[in-house]
């Protein structure tokens, strides 16, 4: 199912029309039409993720996840367990980290060895993507942004990064793949998730090896 006709039934459900969405991303409503009828063939990525946050959506609601559904005690008890067992991991991970004699710069940092992302290189990237630049191709290893893991990223490389700011980007950080928004405060660097189980990343330019790498273009999932 293309990406449009999953925005469309995802309004639908949510009863929301095209318009609303279109005032609350900033879009015109004729992009946002043709984004959901398919006459946009490859969207923007960007444009897509506006079209997703305004309407209210997750990228696992988009891509049918399975979810629980859970009265508002449940939801609230699971929130404050998950909110307490995170504060466990992450100081239990602080300590393990200060016993061995350093703290990793990179405070807030989810746990993994994995990269949020995998290079294929080998991918052949359609023409309908190199129209709008894409020229990598990433395979979806987390659900970080939100994103089905699995779907595939196709996207453009750069190293600019002010011109990639505010923007879902793949980086390397200290030898990790990040998919991830960037956001750059000031002389900052702050790598931002959609997902609250993963916390924002503050890259301290003069101690972490920190490289842009690509900003994703579109999503084929």
């Amino acid at each position: 199912m293309k990406i449009g006709q999953r925005l469309g039934r995802a309004l639908q459900r949510a009863g929301i029309s095209q318009r609303e969405v279109a005032d609350r991303a900033k879009l015109e409503e004729g992009t946002v039409s043709k984004v959901i009828t398919g006459k946009t063939g490859s969207p923007f990525f960007a444009t897509v993720e506006k079209i997703v946050r305004a309407a209210g959506l997750t990228w696992g609601e988009l891509f049918d996840e399975p979810q629980l559904r859970l009265s508002e005690t449940d939801a609230r008890v699971s929130r404050e367990f998950r909110d307490v067992l995170d504060r466990v991991i992450d100081n239990d991970a602080r300590q393990k980290r200060i016993s061995r004699g350093h703290l990793s710069v990179v405070r807030d940092a989810p746990i993994g060895e994995h990269d949020e992302v995998k290079a294929l290189p080998d991918e052949e990237i359609p023409e309908e993507y190199q129209r709008i630049h894409a020229n990598r191709v990433y395979r979806v290893m987390t659900d970080a942004m939100q994103i089905l893991p699995g779907s595939l990223l196709f996207a453009r490389a750069t190293q600019n990064e002010e011109a990639a700011d505010g923007e879902t980007v793949v980086c390397r950080l200290n030898g990790k793949l990040y998919l991830r928004r960037l956001d750059r405060r000031g002389d900052r660097t702050v790598l931002e998730s959609t997902n609250p189980r993963y916390s924002e990343i503050r890259v301290d330019h003069k101690k972490d090896r920190f490289a842009l790498v690509a900003v994703v273009c579109t999503i084929d999932a």
